[in-house]
């Protein structure tokens, strides 16, 4: 029989995760200062250094992994509703959404350039890349880019490899009492691990760090973060 094990996502129990301090390398002078409400391009800059860029972050719900980033940057709301007079206050040149702030979008466009960093489908690596050297261009830091994604795609090739006896696995969202499975591209693309069809039962449960699958999403730290947490779930 095959090994079938549950990786679920919830609101409620969240794992502790480990993280690297957040990166300190300064980065040019140019470049446009950003207010970010998404947490993969947010982590993205810092991994390039270019935290310096990033004057305002939505702080309601921010990923463990992301401690720190609040310290000297103007507090924007959450994800979901953008607080548009902090936004306004802190007079970025360049606002990153996602589809989450679409409600918004018309009092964001009046602030600020608006740079929508949603992934376009397709093949998730190739998405990844496209987001990164997107950001990076903003800065003339494609090279630096280029050097961190080489560098990502090699620690998850040697984490895939390293996986023996590789168990089937399920992908749940809990969310306000309701469970739905969900594809997730980082599991089963970029791991290559294997779904059932209909499994009639799942053990053990791993409960993953919510904040950093639901609110992250393809950044430079956040892929690999996922990446570490979901081998340590099927390997223990």
């Amino acid at each position: 029989m095959a090994l079938l094990k549950s990786i679920a996502f919830t609101a409620v129990a969240l794992v502790a995760l480990s993280a690297g301090a957040i990166a300190t390398a300064q980065a040019s002078s140019g470049g446009p200062t950003v207010a970010s409400f998404d947490h993969g391009a947010l982590d993205t800059l810092i991994e390039l250094g270019l935290a310096e860029k990033v004057i305002a972050v939505p702080l309601t719900g921010l990923p463990d992994y992301l401690s720190g980033i609040e310290q000297g940057r103007t507090d924007v709301g959450n994800l979901k509703t953008p607080d548009l007079n902090a936004v306004r206050g802190a007079d970025p040149d360049i606002i990153l959404i996602t589809g989450r702030q679409s409600a918004n979008l018309e009092g964001l466009q009046a602030i600020a350039e608006i740079r929508n960093v949603s992934l376009e489908g397709g093949d998730y690596q190739t998405s990844v890349t496209e987001k990164v050297m997107g950001l990076a261009a903003l800065y003339d830091h494609e090279s630096a880019a280029r050097d961190r994604l080489s560098e990502l795609w090699s620690h998850i090739k040697r984490r895939r490899e390293a996986i023996s006896n590789v168990p089937e696995v399920v992908v749940v969202t809990h969310n306000n009492g309701h469970f739905s499975l969900r594809r997730e591209p980082v599991v089963f693309e970029l791991l290559g691990l294997q779904e059932p069809a209909l499994p009639e039962e799942v053990k053990p449960v791993t409960v993953l760090d919510a904040k950093l699958w639901y609110l992250s999403e393809a950044g430079l730290q956040s892929t690999k973060l996922q990446v570490d947490e979901v081998i340590a779930a099927i390997t223990r």
